[in-house]
């Protein structure tokens, strides 16, 4: 578990790294873990269009629950 590639991305001791240590018992936990735009920002490898769809979809997302 933590030797997994997706974890040596995550800082040692970060809260991102005690979260997935915490829920990777969960199957749904593990497949979030890997996917590419995960594992892309991790790495410091994202596309800057993929951010950017990111950005816009998140967007949209908390004006339609700050409507909501």
């Amino acid at each position: 578990m933590a030797s997994s590639s997706s974890s040596s991305v995550v800082a040692e001791g970060s809260a991102a790294r005690r979260f997935w240590i915490a829920a990777f018992h969960t199957r749904e936990a593990a497949f979030a873990a890997y996917t590419p735009f995960l594992v892309s920002l991790a790495a410091g490898n994202l596309r800057l269009d993929a951010f950017r769809h990111y950005i816009a979809q998140d967007a949209h997302f908390l004006h339609a629950f700050a409507r909501a």
